[in-house]
């Protein structure tokens, strides 16, 4: 058997399992942004469905973004904040070895696909909003 490498894992679906969205704030300004990307969790081994010649490795992570403003009394108050359980599934040739080797090296690029696609779904949301100026770093 052979080691995985990334060129080896194809993406399959990004999927929002639970979403909470949240704006309090009134009035545009001036504030800053308070971004976490949580812990980033990894699965692999698990078979396709229908397909046994393809295995998945499932990543798990629970980013947020928080905005916060200065009210008229010099307050921090919170303006909004999307909380999202983010699922990304990549496949790859069964016949392919995950190491812990793998997994370890691999982090940049997972953490940085995290990354891109709560970018994407959190901007998406924001312009359904009042927020549609605000753009989330990577």
């Amino acid at each position: 058997m052979r080691t995985i490498k990334l060129s080896d894992l194809h993406l399959k679906e990004s999927v929002i399992f639970s979403l909470d969205f949240k704006q309090s704030m009134r009035k545009s300004g001036e504030g800053k942004v308070r971004l976490e990307y949580g812990e980033v969790n990894l699965e692999a081994g698990g078979k396709v469905v229908g397909d046994e010649e393809f295995s998945v490795l499932l990543v798990r992570s629970n980013p947020m973004i928080e905005g916060l403003s200065i009210d008229d009394n010099g307050n921090e108050v919170h303006g909004f904040h999307i909380k999202m359980e983010l699922r990304l599934s990549y496949t790859y040739k069964s016949e392919l070895t995950v190491t812990p080797e793998f997994m370890q090296e691999s982090q940049w690029f997972i953490a940085s696909q995290v990354r891109q696609f709560f970018k994407i779904y959190s901007e998406d949301i924001l312009n359904k909003s009042s927020l549609t100026k605000l753009h989330i770093p990577y």
